[in-house]
């Protein structure tokens, strides 16, 4: 398996600053950081605090400033197992993705385990391992939290391998994602999203998503590919599905305009997404997504590619540091 590097750029050069341990310990960890330094108000506040309780933990920790897309991907491909005992993300889950396929351009055995400072809009990686937003807890589980092994899903074409941890979708949801404007998304947070969502359910000409599904032909208004169980934020849309176990989930939706939209949406609030007549929620191996051509394919919550392709259980893992209970 191969997998894309970014670009190479003198802007994309490391930033970095590194602490000593300003208390001891038994084994405080090694920390690298990668954060984006645009996050402000209360994601700015609870990533300096986090960082404030890890100092005063010591742990060591070693931050590393984005400054352009592509940034958080090679940080973590050079990361040294050597010296770090944990890549930490202060980002949202597309952050997080980036930063797993950096991971994964190294070999198995010098990954370090990964964590999270959730400071993104949905955040639905915090919310499936149930890891509270307060510093504090954050804090916890970055420096004492158990390492726990997670799968991943792979996104395949003929030019390019990718994976994704969370959640995928083809059709409605990844055109929403691929219009939302980025000003209205860093000012409004999950709003944006609702705005872009009506908007668009008026105007999309919701072509019909053709594919398989282990052989099997299906067509849909939107296709949602389940990694793990939430959708979009606290939304239970694939309840079987665990980020520890290999299995894919398809959430197919054939319904199209806005009042498909609304009641879709309405169920999926209500955590009855899969009680409706005409939703399929099916495990699968191998899913084709055939067409349109061209369509936008989304994965935790960022555009990563376009139809056709295949997505299918991948072989990698990584480890991802769990609150403990």
């Amino acid at each position: 398996m191969t997998f894309e590097a970014p670009a190479a750029s003198s802007a994309a050069s490391p930033s970095t600053a590194h602490d000593e341990p300003q208390s001891t310990g038994a084994s405080p960890r090694r920390l690298c950081i990668i954060y984006n330094p645009t996050a402000g108000g209360a994601k700015g506040r609870r990533l300096w605090r986090t960082v404030d309780l890890l100092r005063a933990q010591g742990c060591t920790l070693d931050l590393r400033e984005t400054r352009q897309r592509g940034d958080a991907e090679a940080f973590a491909a050079a990361c040294d197992p050597e010296t770090t005992d944990a890549l930490v993300v202060a980002g949202g889950d597309g952050t997080v993705n980036e930063v797993i396929n950096g991971m994964l351009r190294r070999p198995a055995d010098q990954r370090p385990p990964l964590g999270v400072i959730p400071s993104g809009t949905a955040n639905v990686l915090a919310l499936d391992i149930g890891q509270k937003l307060t510093p504090e807890a954050i804090a916890a589980t970055l420096a004492k939290g158990s390492p726990r092994r997670v799968h991943l899903a792979q996104v395949s074409k003929p030019d390019q391998d990718r994976c994704f941890l969370l959640m995928a979708g083809a059709g409605f949801d990844a055109h929403v994602v691929d219009s939302v404007r980025l000003g209205l998304k860093r000012h409004t947070g999950k709003l944006a999203y609702v705005v872009e969502t009506l908007a668009q359910a008026f105007h999309y000409p919701f072509p019909t998503i053709e594919g398989t599904l282990d052989g099997s032909p299906f067509t849909a208004a939107t296709a949602v590919i389940c990694k793990g169980r939430l959708y979009g934020g606290p939304f239970v849309a694939a309840p079987q599905a665990s980020l520890e176990d290999p299995t894919l989930y398809a959430v197919l939706m054939p319904r199209k305009g806005l009042w498909a939209v609304l009641r879709y949406a309405a169920a999926l609030g209500m955590g009855r997404i899969g009680s409706l007549p005409d939703v399929e929620i099916r495990p699968f191996q191998t899913m084709t997504l055939q067409a349109p051509q061209g369509a936008a394919f989304q994965a935790d919550g960022d555009v990563i590619s376009h139809l056709p392709l295949t997505i299918t259980p991948a072989a990698e893992t990584v480890l991802l540091l769990w609150p403990d209970k």
